[in-house]
């Protein structure tokens, strides 16, 4: 999301309150998320989640891209897992019909994977450029959501923000879900992601 007014660029990385976050931004600034969140038919994926990279290459100018404060939240790899896996399951995961071992095996353990929605892709890569070099000015992390939105409303010259709850998931606390082979292949997947945003198992 690309605010002109207030000079900022968002960027929602899937299973991270993203939603929640563009539902205050959508109030405040009167944007239509349907024109927002739109097919890119020649990144073949959705608007709504390009990369940082992406957005700097496509939507805004070289001297806006210094300019304006840029800003993502980030999530624990094994908990946005387990997110992912609830709100494309829903009741047969919260049941048990589908497991963790069967979506993994699924999707990192098949070739020619298809993640249209971008949902898998790891966090590291929204936010990093080709050479390897952070390029996002603030990063937030869900565990500290409200504290962190503040921050970056202060930084985006808004009045504080109440964020609501959206979309969450009623799901037992992600390690519970997870046996030693999940656990180990969520933390060879996301590496970077645990290492960069100082992740790890059961925080």
């Amino acid at each position: 999301m690309i605010n002109h007014t207030k000079k900022f660029i968002f960027v929602h990385i899937p299973k991270t309150a993203g939603s929640t976050i563009e539902a205050v931004f959508a109030r405040l600034f009167s944007v239509k998320l349907h024109e927002y969140i739109k097919w890119n038919n020649e990144l073949n994926h959705w608007d709504q989640h390009l990369t940082l990279s992406e957005i700097k290459d496509t939507k805004v100018t070289s001297n806006a891209f210094t300019e304006y404060f840029k800003f993502s939240i980030v999530r624990n790899p094994w908990d946005r897992i387990i997110s992912e896996l609830a709100w494309r399951f829903g009741v047969r995961f919260l049941e048990g019909s589908i497991t963790i071992q069967d979506f993994l095996s699924m999707k990192f353990k098949t070739k020619n994977r298809i993640d249209p929605e971008r949902h898998l892709i790891p966090q590291y890569e929204f936010l990093y450029d080709k050479k390897g070099s952070l390029i996002c000015d603030f990063i937030g992390k869900t565990e500290n959501l409200q504290e962190d939105f503040n921050t970056i409303c202060d930084k985006i010259g808004i009045p504080k923000q109440k964020l609501p709850r959206k979309n969450k998931s009623k799901h037992k606390h992600y390690t519970e879900y997870y046996d030693k082979e999940t656990k180990q292949i969520v933390a060879e997947k996301y590496a970077k992601d645990i290492e960069y945003f100082g992740y790890e198992f059961g925080e």
